[in-house]
């Protein structure tokens, strides 16, 4: 488990870190940041089944954010500022239990 709450984290958080070398990462929490978008793919990370993102100020998601993520069991994206989801945001994610 890997928690990066309330640190006024960008996007480029996301290019800093690499969490595929995490294997036995499961949960990410990136609560009450800044990160306002998140990218194509934007975690690099097969592992990962929760990812908690809300209060992050996040206003668009690109097609396949999540593409690699298909262990994803639950993603929390309440509280933020998301204007449109598209279907194709969530494609591969099988496992997808809650959002």
């Amino acid at each position: 488990s890997i928690n990066l709450w309330y640190n006024f984290l960008t996007n480029d958080i996301f290019k800093i870190l690499n969490f595929s070398k995490h294997l036995n990462l499961n949960t990410l929490t990136v609560e009450k940041n800044k990160l306002k978008k998140l990218n194509y793919n934007f975690i690099d990370s097969r592992y990962i089944k929760y990812i908690y993102l809300s209060n992050s100020k996040i206003e668009y998601i690109e097609p396949l954010a999540f593409y690699n993520l298909q262990k994803l069991e639950s993603i929390d994206l309440k509280f933020n500022f998301i204007r449109k989801i598209e279907l194709k945001n969530f494609k591969n994610l099988y496992n997808l239990k809650r959002l």
